[in-house]
């Protein structure tokens, strides 16, 4: 029989708490006594089962939706341990009190082991200090404002499962550094990545049909050089003060582009505009000083009067003078019934 090693314990050690069949949650303090409180939705029949590491444990069964309180007597760093039945379908980890969220550094992203697949609305939401580095557990989906204010939040990649980020979901999380968005994504909410200032992503799944309102906003390391086929709609500061968004081109089905959707965004480098593309809103490519010669394949209804202002863009058109109202519609130059 070979002789176990220090090594081969270690190895075993690490496989056992990867395979930890709970969620857990890390909170610390530096004073004492502390409150942690999360809130499980409990409805007829499910279960929660809450180990708070100091040595007491709960297991919850009444249909409930209001917050779990527990007391710390000592300062100090508690590893909580939770489990859920199949079917708890929200649960929300970050306490409603600010000072408690901030209690919040850590968790092992086990979601499945509390009986939901979901980042739920809210989960962690306001947790500054959370440094949570993945999520596991057959993901779907990130609800509205799940990890919102979680300036630490160092996750690289979320699960291949999810199809949709919803709005507020990432908001304000600049240390989120994803470099890639899983393939099923089709879906991206308003202001779902706002001030992201550290997301590198250079390119979108080509699932995405839908881009909300400033879901992009302020992403200033966003490097895209292309969008889905899918999008037909640049909504409104969708990309605003994006510095380093290298678009080429736009999507063919493309028709509305909204207010100050590419504001500030100094590098963008488009050559032409989609024949589709029936309104163009109030600075829509204000400061976009990269479209230096930008011809229109098609006749848009309606061209905001300051939809190219500070852009310096020459463009070509191929309708007649007064055809659209309002030129030169803040560029520098308008060639008219220019054809390619």
């Amino acid at each position: 029989m070979s002789r176990v090693t220090h090594y081969d314990t270690q190895r075993m050690m690490a496989w056992l708490l990867s395979k930890e069949p709970y969620f857990t949650v890390t909170v610390q303090s530096a004073s004492a006594p502390f409150n942690y409180s999360f809130t499980p939705y409990i409805t007829a029949g499910q279960s929660f089962w809450v180990d708070w590491g100091d040595g007491s444990k709960e297991t919850f069964t009444t249909v409930s939706s209001s917050e779990k309180t527990h007391e710390y007597s000592s300062s100090g760093t508690y590893t909580v341990r939770m489990r859920g039945s199949a079917g708890i379908n929200r649960v929300r980890i970050s306490p409603t009190n600010a000072g408690q969220a901030a209690l919040v550094i850590g968790s092992n992203g086990n979601l499945d082991k509390l009986g939901t697949i979901t980042v739920t609305a809210d989960m962690f939401r306001a947790c500054p200090n959370l440094a949570m580095t993945e999520l596991t557990g057959g993901i779907t989906s990130i609800d509205d404002y799940a990890f919102q204010g979680c300036t630490n939040l160092a996750i690289t990649s979320l699960p291949e499962g999810v199809t949709s980020i919803g709005s507020y979901a990432f908001r304000d999380c600049t240390s989120l550094a994803l470099t890639s968005l899983p393939e099923g994504v089709a879906s991206i909410g308003i202001y779902a990545f706002y001030e992201c200032t550290s997301l590198a992503l250079t390119s979108l799944p080509a699932n995405v049909t839908t881009i909300g309102a400033a879901a992009f906003q302020s992403c200033r390391n966003l490097a895209l050089t292309s969008l889905p086929d899918g999008i037909t709609t640049i909504s409104t500061q969708a990309f605003a003060i994006c510095t380093n968004l290298a678009l080429t081109s736009l999507p063919e089905g493309v028709t509305s582009i909204g207010n100050s959707a590419f504001v500030t965004c100094p590098k963008l480098a488009l050559t032409a505009l989609p024949a589709n593309v029936t309104n163009i809103g109030s600075s829509a490519f204000y400061e976009c000083k990269g479209l230096t010669n930008l011809i229109f394949l098609g006749t848009p209804t309606s061209i905001n009067p300051n939809a190219f202002s500070a852009s310096g863009a020459n463009l070509y058109v191929p309708w007649s003078s007064g055809a659209v109202v309002d030129a030169p519609w803040g560029a520098a130059s308008v060639t008219y019934d220019y054809t390619p």
